[in-house]
């Protein structure tokens, strides 16, 4: 008999978080983030992709408290963009980072629900297939894009995901609407309705 409140709807987003109100017409700043481990190092996939073309931009790596990724990996995985990545551990401003990001490139867990309600266009990496069901449903709200199932996702799948981005404005203005119409940041509120019919 339990009722379990899920998805965007329910989310609490914290108070701290602001959204975004535009979208820069030219992407300045990546966000790379695979949450609290990502044992499976799509973070070093992901900038190994991005290794392979000429970034001009600051790619911000945001590396959970649980990872075992080391500086020696992230570097040796981006030695052509070595100078524009900045490695982020712990931190506590995420809202800030979020709002200076132009694209996210995420997986299938939590961080995409904040950055939906901050406004981040983004591409989403699926951890397991059972995360995957769950992406598909969240982009067919047209937050982001699910670049699939990271066993399957090439690093060639992940440069065309970026390159399908960097240059439509149109396309991240859009995602930035819908996300954050699809999270709203009443989760709490909705929670607590929910909750103070049974007191």
């Amino acid at each position: 008999k339990t009722k379990y409140l899920l998805g965007s709807n329910f989310f609490p987003i914290k108070n701290d978080f602001k959204k975004r109100k535009i979208i820069s017409k030219k992407v300045s700043n990546i966000l790379v983030t695979m949450g609290g481990s990502d044992p499976e190092k799509i973070t070093l996939k992901v900038l190994s992709a991005l290794n392979k073309i000429k970034i001009s931009c600051n790619i911000y790596v945001l590396i959970g408290s649980m990872s075992k990724i080391t500086n020696h990996e992230i570097q040796s995985s981006s030695k052509n963009i070595k100078a524009n990545v900045i490695i982020n551990r712990n931190i506590n401003n995420i809202n800030e980072l979020m709002l200076k990001t132009d694209i996210a490139i995420t997986n299938s867990g939590l961080t995409k629900y904040e950055l939906a309600f901050v406004g981040v266009p983004m591409l989403i990496i699926s951890n397991n297939q059972h995360q995957a069901k769950y992406s598909e449903i969240f982009i067919s709200k047209g937050a982001g894009r699910h670049l699939g199932l990271n066993k399957v996702v090439s690093e060639d799948d992940i440069l065309s995901g970026y390159n399908s981005l960097l240059n439509d404005n149109m396309a991240r203005t859009d995602m930035m609407k819908k996300g954050q119409t699809l999270v709203d940041g009443k989760g709490i509120k909705r929670i607590y309705s929910v909750i103070s019919q049974f007191l």
